[in-house]
């Protein structure tokens, strides 16, 4: 009962009497198992005790779950009662990868007995039982999924790291207020290597350090090439796709360009992940900062040690290379907060953080290990574009401006979709930017970093140039839309972007338009497209017509609205609407105010 730290040496004898007992229990209960299963009438303990077969196996079978870890881990826990005194974190996690590479096989045996554990659990109704009971197996619901992410990645973890031999990993830092397909510019990347469970190193560089000119590098995706003028592709603009483990090959064939240095895996991680870890570990002191940074002010602090600390004219190299020397700087704070003082970190919030970070797609990983790369897939953290058995949507923002507009640019989605039993079914789609940037002056594309102390607040509140791309259902056509016309002297290019949408190659299974929207400052635009939907969008269930809508947020976003209508063939009714809907209107409308913090799915069973 709230155990502390001190207590943890305690758990081996303690649990595994605990299992004992129970299985012992369960032994001496299962002749009687029928007698109590009729037993459900009596007064006040019918339902427990009609339950208590289930109840016992499934306390069985959580008990080994239990006994297996604590013994699993007996060698770690004298170190996590008092890490301060054990060596730190580095000491906490070189033990802990010993412990896992010896007990592999016994957390398979969990695995199974984990799973059944969730057979008895499915057996059981918790809503008849007393609320002590009800309350513990509402506990086990929640932590399910990561009961099984652990037990599942606990006997690949001495491999991830480095246990027989040292694992390098690429960390691409990406700049999400200079929005691109999976969560913003590469401004600067990162390698870990892990030895043994410590680490050997941890380095940063801007993004543009790894560039090798002297050799050949292909040509850029034919936007970068028509609207910012690149010539080659490069490392910094590698994640062009938004289907993660597509771009992260493109990334690693860039880099190894540069570098040679092998990868054993990619994370990419953005300012909003950066801003919830800084949460979890505030207040974190940095060197050469005016105040510790905290999770309310820490990207205000990384903007304000971006720009330069006086005004100057022409050129500044130095100024240049030097801007983004504060991503050392603060990485080397948050190791230390996390390596020197481990008993101070609230290792459950920061556990929770990383969590949400992956669930929303501000981090996104890949593995050369490809057993812990489908564990990675099946949770969602992989940053693909997701198969749907249904309707699919995803907008994709690419800032091909030479700015950092998307720190106050705001996107709404508006999608409609009119559904019939057979025939086609029409979609509309409208994408909405509201570009709150400050000032009057003329859209220059014309890059400014480094020139007469534009600062950051100067990047940002530029006009927004987006290349904006549609990823619907395979074999949708595009009827109508409302692109934009840009002028030639919006452009560095200095040629006319015709009104235009472009029908791009397929991607991830889904068919793909692109077409380039200007924003200036102070002002909003929207596109719409209005297209059919393929066969099989809405399909016939026994308990009527099933429409599905799967919803994936673009990575590196946070502020993206979506007002979903779905419109019901004339003389139908809903049978079964998840979520929720904001609205149901006489005439078959349904609508829902969604925001895109993390996908969403919209499920419509209609007669």
């Amino acid at each position: 009962d709230d155990p502390s730290p001190a207590d943890l040496p305690l758990l081996p004898p303690m649990v595994h009497q605990a299992r004992a007992d129970v299985v012992a229990l369960q032994r001496e209960m299962r002749p009687f198992h029928d007698l109590l299963r009729r037993l459900g009438g009596l007064p006040r303990i019918g339902a427990v005790v009609a339950a208590s077969p289930e109840l016992l196996g499934f306390a069985a079978s959580m008990a080994e779950v239990a006994d297996i870890g604590v013994t699993a881990m007996e060698p770690v826990l004298p170190l996590l009662a008092n890490p301060d005194a054990a060596g730190g974190s580095e000491a906490l996690l070189a033990a802990t990868v010993e412990s896992l590479a010896r007990s592999a096989s016994d957390f398979r045996r969990a695995r199974q007995s984990l799973e059944e554990a969730v057979a008895y659990r499915a057996e059981i109704d918790a809503a008849s039982l007393p609320s002590p009971l009800a309350e513990g197996l509402s506990r086990f619901d929640s932590a399910l999924p990561f009961l099984r992410l652990a037990l599942r990645l606990a006997p690949l973890a001495p491999d991830l790291l480095g246990a027989d031999e040292s694992r390098t990993y690429l960390i691409v830092a990406q700049n999400n207020d200079e929005l691109r397909a999976t969560g913003g510019f590469i401004t600067a990347f990162g390698t870990l290597t892990l030895d043994g469970g410590k680490i050997a190193a941890l380095n940063f560089e801007d993004s543009y350090a790894v560039d090798d000119l002297s050799q050949e590098y292909p040509p850029p995706p034919p936007p970068l090439q028509r609207y910012m003028l690149a010539y080659l592709w490069l490392f910094r603009d590698g994640n062009w796709s938004p289907d993660f483990p597509t771009a992260v090959q493109d990334m690693l064939s860039l880099y190894r360009i540069g570098r040679d240095t092998p990868v054993d895996g990619v994370i990419a991680v953005d300012m909003l992940a950066l801003r919830e870890i800084v949460a979890a570990l505030e207040p974190v002191a940095v060197p050469g900062w005016d105040e510790a940074a905290t999770g309310e002010n820490v990207l205000d602090l990384i903007r304000e040690a971006w720009s330069p600390d006086t005004r100057f004219e022409g050129w500044n190299k130095d100024w240049y290379q030097g801007r983004k020397n504060f991503i050392s700087e603060l990485v080397a704070a948050l190791r230390a907060r996390v390596e020197e003082s481990p008993g101070s970190v609230d290792w459950r919030k920061l556990a929770q953080a990383t969590l949400a970070i992956l669930n929303r797609r501000d981090a996104q990983i890949w593995l050369a290990n490809e057993a812990a790369q489908d564990v990675v897939r099946e949770m969602g953290w992989d940053g693909a574009i997701r198969p749907a058995d249904g309707d699919y949507l995803l907008a994709v923002e690419s800032n091909v401006g030479f700015n950092k507009a998307n720190a106050v640019v705001k996107t709404a989605l508006s999608y409609r979709v009119e559904l019939t039993r057979d025939g086609p079914i029409t979609a509309t789609l409208t994408v909405r930017h509201k570009n709150n940037a400050e000032g009057d002056d003329p859209c220059n594309q014309k890059p400014r970093a480094g020139i007469n102390a534009a600062d950051y607040w100067e990047l940002t509140h530029r006009c927004y140039w987006d290349y904006l791309r549609v990823y619907v259902p395979p074999d949708s056509h595009l009827l109508k839309a409302t692109p934009q016309k840009v002028p030639a002297r919006f452009l560095i290019s200095k040629r006319t972007e015709p009104a235009r949408v472009v029908e791009l190659p397929p991607e991830g299974g889904k068919s793909v338009w692109g077409t380039l929207v200007l924003t200036p400052r102070g002002k909003a635009r929207k596109v719409t497209f209005r297209y059919t939907l393929p066969d099989g969008v809405v399909s016939q269930t026994e308990a009527g017509w099933r429409y599905h809508l799967l919803l994936q947020k673009q990575a590196g976003t946070e502020n993206v609205t979506a007002r979903v209508v779905v419109k019901l063939p004339p003389g139908s009714h809903p049978v079964q609407v998840v979520p929720k809907p904001a609205q149901m209107k006489e005439d078959g409308r349904l609508i829902f105010n969604l925001s895109l913090l993390e996908d969403r799915e919209i499920e419509v069973v209609f007669r």
